[in-house]
């Protein structure tokens, strides 16, 4: 008598931005619970991630920061350029160590290179990580740019600008707004208007050559009441933008 085995579902592989990490567990708990196969979430800058799943670093799943790392793994035709969507939005800010809160008024921006007089601004390498372009983006439209250039400490992502700024390290640090939660060693100073810099969108794109019936389940649960429920309660927007 033969017996079957039921196999079971293989991981589903998401590489998200590391601004995702926490609250990518918990939504990978969440679609588990649900019936969904186990998440192997990989984080790291949008950047370094696309750049992997150009050079054939299995992913089912990326989740992005902007738009321009998407693009880029859809150009190698790796993704499928058809399931690109916005899935949530975020805030750019600016934070300090919640023992030493910077004295920056929101309406006086231009007095940030001179409280920040030989120490440093943490922030994610403007050159190619999301979170830094946006605000390098910000600090050009409020003109304060040039001056801070030669304060900046340049990070590998975001989480890296935030735990500087947490450990007293940096006197202040550009983050997003959902990193807020991620520890209480900091505090937010400010945020950037809107208008300083593009849109803070988290889009997400699937493999071309996947296994799609598993994964385009997984993908959909991303946009779910579920899903979104957790996002919202780690201070992400709604990709909506309500």
């Amino acid at each position: 008598m033969s017996i079957s085995v039921r196999a079971e579902p293989r991981p589903v592989t998401v590489f998200a931005a590391s601004s995702l990490t926490t609250v990518m567990g918990e939504i990978a708990e969440v679609a588990e619970g649900a019936g969904l196969p186990a998440c192997r979430c990989v984080f790291a800058a949008s950047s370094v991630l696309a750049r992997q799943i150009a050079d054939g670093a299995p992913s089912d799943i990326f989740i992005s920061a902007n738009r321009q790392w998407v693009d880029h793994a859809i150009e190698t035709g790796a993704m499928d350029a058809q399931t690109r969507q916005v899935i949530v939005r975020n805030r750019l800010v600016l934070i300090s160590p919640a023992d030493a809160p910077l004295p920056l008024s929101p309406s006086r921006w231009h007095a940030m290179p001179k409280l920040l007089e030989g120490e440093w601004l943490a922030m994610a390498d403007p050159d190619h990580v999301p979170a830094g372009i946006y605000g390098a983006a910000a600090l050009k439209a409020l003109g304060v740019w040039r001056e801070m250039t030669g304060k900046i400490a340049r990070t590998a992502n975001v989480r890296a600008a935030l735990a500087l700024v947490a450990r007293g390290e940096a006197r202040a640090g550009i983050v997003y707004g959902s990193d807020l939660g991620v520890t209480d060693e900091v505090r937010r100073v400010a945020t950037f208007p809107d208008h300083t810099h593009p849109l803070i969108e988290y889009v997400a794109v699937v493999n071309s050559h996947t296994d799609r019936d598993t994964v385009d389940a997984y993908f959909t649960f991303l946009m779910s009441a579920d899903a979104q429920a957790r996002f919202a309660a780690h201070g992400f927007l709604p990709a909506s933008g309500s």
